[in-house]
């Protein structure tokens, strides 16, 4: 005979079963999000910074902390300026160089010292990132439309590919372009991990970008990567210092970065 009792018991049992299975799934399949090419970015931060999966992150928490004033330092792993502490700062900007400010909305720049200026725009869709100066500011690279940096509303294991215009200029004058062409994006949220950082123990968004594409003599087939974390902003960077510039200067192709002394807490 059936008793109500122990069948409410027995669908609240099965109930929970099915949701421990379900969310069992979803974080095993997390990790599986990272392919040979994200571990490969990942393996040149060190072999002990990725951690576990984690819960996901929303983007667009990570906006705020991403766009905060403030300066923290990194490692400088591979680069210019290989195996020494730099700072990163996070500034508001008026205009972008040559004047001008190219969309609606709070534009920000993001500084590694004498390696690259990155101008980002933060707008409905996330953050973008309509010009990148590079290294000493002779020369900058423009974008049409700008480069997806961090976008709302993309999940994990999601993309969005663009199709941009770019060209290569002295920084003080963009309308004098030395090279040109197009690149295709394709921008991938490879999904939230624990990391492990000189700076301390931060949970954190892994946003891969792949290029394709030709710019003057340079022929790109590339990716690099970003981790951004809800509370420090900025965690890592492992790049080719946005390829093409590098390439057509003959200068270091790897340009990686991880969060060495976060910036003070504000409060």
């Amino acid at each position: 005979m059936f008793n109500s009792h122990n069948g409410s018991l027995a669908l609240a049992w099965l109930t929970a079963g099915l949701l421990f299975a379900i969310g069992t799934t979803a974080w095993a399949d997390a990790s599986n999000l990272l392919d040979d090419v994200d571990r490969e970015l990942l393996g040149r931060l060190g072999p002990h910074v990725l951690g576990a999966p984690i819960a996901p992150i929303d983007p667009a928490t990570l906006i705020e902390a991403v766009t905060r004033p403030q300066t923290s330092r990194f490692v400088m792993i591979e680069g210019p300026k290989k195996g020494q502490w730099v700072p990163v700062s996070v500034r508001s900007e008026q205009q972008i160089p040559g004047g001008g400010k190219p969309a609606d909305g709070p534009l920000w720049a993001i500084v590694v010292p004498g390696v690259i200026t990155e101008y980002v725009v933060a707008g409905q869709a996330g953050l973008h990132s309509p010009m990148i100066v590079l290294g000493d500011g002779a020369l900058a690279s423009s974008y049409l439309p700008p480069e997806p940096m961090l976008l709302r509303g993309v999940a994990p294991g999601t993309s969005k590919s663009y199709e941009m215009q770019v060209h290569v200029h002295p920084t003080s004058n963009p309308e004098k372009t030395k090279y040109k062409g197009q690149i295709r994006t394709h921008y991938t949220n490879k999904g939230s991990y624990r990391f492990h950082t000189p700076g301390g123990d931060f949970d954190g968004v892994v946003i891969r970008t792949d290029y394709q594409g030709k710019l003057g003599p340079a022929t790109m087939n590339d990716s690099d990567m970003r981790i951004y974390s809800p509370k420090v902003g900025l965690l890592a960077i492992v790049t080719h210092d946005r390829l093409h510039a590098m390439l057509l200067l003959d200068r270091d192709k790897h340009v990686t970065l991880l969060l060495a002394e976060p910036p003070p807490v504000r409060h």
